[in-house]
């Protein structure tokens, strides 16, 4: 009980901090340089893009395995990079048997060909129930002065079964370069002119490593703003929650402490 108090009151001094810090900074300080709100807005523009056009294409053509497809997004002048080396065996990562191997050294170039290859193996332990495929941009940034020309830092996960049965989990890590002449080309022509795999990591275990529990949680009903859902002129300026993960009760699983502005805290 003490440690839950002490973090609930934790977060909620953080809070009242951060508050006040906003509260005392001047307004006019906080507006933007136009340029750089452009380029953000170019950024996230891209980046949905991106994940929406190429990324779903890309993720079609690597779960059917279809070499030909994946081939046909790179460009004639393509640089490709792959890991050198064999994967590294981890030991156990927990006492339920989940195991995990990474793969990670110095790159090599590679021909388009061999790219695709070292791609479509990232699946090879995916037998069945290949799920949960996911291309997300974790780092984006402009590539010269054209509008066309972008460097980005993928990561690429998705999970299934192995031939005997294990859930397998894998991700990777990508750095990847574009150059278009319009967005209608994300969506059908080469576009990648560099790609090199940066990390590979493939985990194994007997049951789910991940479950999703909001709704069970009970966490969907918090009163947490959505700024995606929330009218423009609704969104708050300021945050209006803080909070903290810990397992207080030593049962292994982490727990959730909330402290929020506008309803109650929760645990």
């Amino acid at each position: 009980m003490m440690k839950l108090l002490s973090l609930t009151l934790t977060v909620a001094l953080a809070w009242l901090v951060c508050v006040r810090a906003q509260d005392s900074v001047d307004p006019e300080k906080l507006i933007l340089d136009p340029a750089r709100q452009r380029m953000v807005w170019d950024a996230e523009h891209v980046t949905f893009v991106i994940e929406q056009r190429f990324g779903k294409r890309f993720l079609a053509a690597l779960g059917a395995r279809d070499t030909v497809a994946l081939g046909g997004m790179f460009r004639a002048d393509l640089r490709g990079a792959v890991i050198g080396g064999d994967p590294e065996d981890l030991e156990e990562r927990s006492k339920i048997g989940i195991s995990e191997s990474r793969r990670g050294g110095d790159p090599q170039e590679v021909s388009a060909k061999d790219l695709v290859a070292a791609l479509v193996r990232q699946l090879g332990s995916i037998e069945s129930g290949l799920k949960a495929q996911r291309f997300r941009v974790m780092k984006i940034e402009k590539k010269g002065t054209g509008d066309g020309a972008w460097r980005v830092q993928a990561l690429l996960s998705a999970e299934g079964r192995s031939k005997d049965g294990a859930l397998i989990a894998v991700d990777s890590f990508h750095q990847i370069e574009f150059e278009t002449k319009s967005e209608a080309e994300f969506e059908k022509g080469a576009v990648v002119s560099a790609w090199k795999i940066n990390s590979e990591r493939e985990r194994r275990a007997p049951q789910l490593l991940m479950e999703e529990v909001t709704v069970s949680a009970q966490l969907h009903r918090l009163p947490v703003s959505d700024n995606w859902i929330s009218p423009e002129n609704e969104i708050p300026q300021r945050y209006s929650f803080q909070f903290a993960v810990e397992d207080f009760d030593r049962d292994g699983f982490l727990d959730i402490a909330i402290s929020s502005v506008r309803g109650p805290t929760a645990i």
